[in-house]
């Protein structure tokens, strides 16, 4: 995902990484897009550096992408659960899936299968409140090998949007 940001220019993603408070650069990205949208209190929890940076890209087309995970709800209601679930049951259940040990494996199509494969602990308490699709198993993207289901969160509208990392944390989305 930072390559996407920063318009493919290595020294505006090197820049960034160096400046980033936080291990991880897609945790300081969440943390600048909560301040954006109004949580004040992550204020010290990013560089300002990066503060401006990002403000300064705010144009580009990965911006909306970005916007479109909803980082101002702190926890998910009953609903809301449930709509994640049966997503991830017709997204996942009744297809085969490749695994980070290049195995085959076939997630039948129900939610205590989805659970004992990929996990799906819950948080509220990270970047927005998201379900792990990689706690005991990286399942990779049929479409691109590269890239392993990392979680799962909801947008404003209260679509389900997969979450996809790369080994460099770059981010794909996929709304369902």
């Amino acid at each position: 995902m930072l390559h996407e940001i920063f318009n493919n220019v290595p020294n505006l993603e090197n820049e960034f990484r160096t400046n980033s408070k936080q291990k991880y650069p897609a945790t300081e990205i969440a943390y600048i897009m909560r301040f954006l949208n109004g949580e004040k209190d992550l204020k010290g929890e990013f560089s300002d550096e990066n503060l401006y940076l990002i403000k300064s890209l705010m144009d580009n087309q990965i911006y909306t992408q970005m916007k479109t995970i909803n980082y101002q709800i702190t926890d998910w209601s009953e609903q809301d659960f449930k709509t994640v679930y049966e997503s991830l049951k017709n997204y996942f259940g009744g297809k085969w899936w490749t695994n980070h040990r290049n195995e085959t494996i076939f997630i039948q199509k129900s939610k205590q299968a989805i659970e004992s494969i990929l996990g799906l602990p819950y948080t509220s308490t990270s970047m927005c409140p998201m379900l792990a699709l990689d706690c005991n198993v990286n399942i990779f993207d049929s479409e691109n090998k590269d890239y392993h289901f990392s979680h799962v969160a909801l947008n404003t509208e209260k679509h389900v949007v997969l979450v996809l990392w790369d080994n460099e944390e770059n981010e794909k989305y996929i709304v369902l």
